[in-house]
């Protein structure tokens, strides 16, 4: 059997947009770099919402630079988006690496699927503590960052970059760090900038950026925030991209922060724990936060004097803690939104609180209604199949069984167990006939 073959027949049986899937493939060539985004899964009143998700989180997943090729597009009135592994620069073997995990479907490489659900896609690129997902399609297997300084490389960023090239404050009030100070970094290079941070859990001794205005303190933390320019040729728009890394205090990669030493304040995963990139998505909600307060610019106007032994190492360091900092990052910022605005016609914050609510959308428990939805079938009919199979001694989960009688189940459940609930509800059709 060819590939073609094959992978028609990997589409999940029943789907309301398959037919539309089958002919707008058949119509591109059955193009393997070709797959289908579906939300058949999601009701009718949720999709608008979700359809805006999935338009900024693809493009955001891509290091490609055209807006216009990476937008997922819808194929017809049905409600599958047609996306290009090509466009979007993701190999068809680091997206059958992340489809591994996929619950709803087999995924074999040698016949991939064509379809996958966009709100599983989604809240998978979301969750770092679970998936390489994000990692995975960003920068390919072979090139995910190990440290900083790879992240910084895969950028074309040096970190031993000289004044007027690199800039830094230190933070006081910060709304992240728990203990209300952190270190900020911008470093140039051609085509992007990127932000770093360093968090101590504790300012004392060694571990005060105030005493190491170089970044050169004991610290615990860091998150880093690269940006990369994009083009919307039919609006005429250029933006700056996000993608995001966490680190621990010797610089390397780690998915989650601890909740004791930062924290997610708008709980975009449910949690305080910041976790890349979903928290990040959430946290900046107009791109780069602006820092409350600059403490060594506070403390110079308080009096104090900075008094550096080298003349040429203070010199440097007030060129990097005393600029303007804040119009620099409102550009980046206004970019931000263009490209945001670009994907799906929201702005920043807009998006941003679109993006929260829809993880928790997903993550929601299901009730029979809405498993028999993501079945494609009515809730009196999920509702026979479970009493065929209690009747017939076909062992189902007892949450998944508790749903005829008006219980709900865990969405973690409900992925482990849908492949067993769907193969049971086809032995319930068959027997039907």
């Amino acid at each position: 059997m060819g590939f073609a073959a094959i992978i028609v027949a990997a589409i999940a049986l029943g789907a309301p947009s398959d037919a539309a899937v089958r002919a707008d493939w058949a119509a591109h060539g059955q193009d393997p770099a070709i797959r289908y985004l579906t939300l058949d899964a999601v009701s009718k009143q949720r999709r608008e919402n979700w359809e805006k998700i999935v338009a900024f989180v693809v493009p955001s997943t891509s290091r490609g630079d055209n807006i216009d090729k990476e937008v997922p597009v819808r194929v017809g009135q049905s409600n599958a988006y047609r996306i290009d592994l090509s466009y979007l620069l993701w190999s068809v073997d680091d997206l059958s690496k992340v489809l591994e995990r996929y619950p709803y479907a087999k995924n074999d490489p040698a016949s991939p699927l064509l379809t996958i659900r966009a709100d599983w896609l989604v809240a998978e690129l979301a969750d770092a503590r679970v998936s390489k997902a994000y990692n995975i399609l960003v920068f390919g297997q072979q090139n995910i960052p190990k440290t900083d300084a790879d992240f910084l490389r895969l950028f074309g960023v040096a970190e031993d970059q000289q004044a007027g090239q690199r800039f830094a404050l230190v933070e006081g009030a910060s709304q992240v760090n728990l203990q209300g100070t952190r270190y900020m970094e911008r470093f140039n290079a051609r085509g992007t900038s990127l932000w770093r941070t360093k968090d101590a859990a504790r300012t004392g001794k060694g571990t005060d950026p105030m005493e190491a205005l170089d970044g050169g303190f004991k610290h615990d933390g860091r998150e880093l925030i690269a940006t990369s320019t994009a083009v919307s040729p039919s609006r005429g728009v250029t933006g700056l991209k996000f993608f995001y890394m966490l680190a621990n205090g010797d610089g390397k990669a780690v998915d989650v922060a601890p909740a004791g030493l930062v924290e997610d304040h708008k709980r975009t995963i449910g949690s305080a724990e910041i976790v890349n990139a979903s928290s990040c998505y959430g946290c900046h909600e107009g791109g780069f936060n602006f820092p409350q307060v600059n403490l060594l610019r506070e403390s110079l106007k308080l009096g104090e004097i900075l008094y550096v032994y080298d003349k040429h190492k203070q010199a440097e360091i007030e060129s990097q803690h005393l600029g303007d900092i804040g119009t620099r990052m409102a550009r980046d910022n206004q970019d931000y939104a263009a490209f945001v605005t670009s994907t799906n016609g929201l702005g920043p914050v807009e998006n941003a609180q679109l993006y929260r609510r829809g993880l928790a959308d997903y993550r929601a428990d299901l009730t029979l209604q809405r498993a028999a939805g993501e079945l494609y079938c009515e809730p009196e009919t999920l509702k026979h199949a479970l009493a065929y199979a209690s009747a017939n001694h076909i062992v189902m989960p007892s949450r998944v069984a508790g749903l005829a009688h008006g219980l709900k189940v865990p969405r973690s459940v409900w992925e482990d167990y849908f492949l067993e609930v769907k193969a049971m509800m086809e032995v319930w059709q068959a027997g039907q006939k």
